[in-house]
């Protein structure tokens, strides 16, 4: 029995996100090193500049390949981008919660 998994074939779940009027990306599931970075964070040990770094890295960590740069959500406050975060999160265990 010949048995193989196939990476390149794989579903791939999303995560739609309206970033303003001109820009919505779908997000993935997060790489292992971005998945590192969501465990180490903790929204009362960062500053407002790693918030955004964090929010950019899953923003551009989407299906299209689609850039996004500080531009493009630098009139998003640090209160709603620690609640995409965290809405991030959730994402990712129902992700992992799925048997399919």
């Amino acid at each position: 029995m010949n048995n193989y998994f196939d990476f390149s074939n794989r579903a791939i779940r999303t995560l739609k996100v309206k970033l303003n009027d001109r820009l919505t990306v779908l997000v993935t599931a997060p790489t292992l090193k971005l998945l590192n970075e969501l465990s180490n964070f903790d929204v009362k040990d960062t500053n407002p500049n790693q918030i955004m770094k964090l929010a950019l890295k899953i923003f551009n960590n989407n299906k299209g390949s689609r850039r996004v740069d500080l531009k493009d959500i630098e009139n998003i406050s640090t209160d709603d981008l620690v609640e995409f975060i965290k809405e991030y999160t959730e994402f990712i265990g129902s992700v992992t919660k799925d048997p399919n």
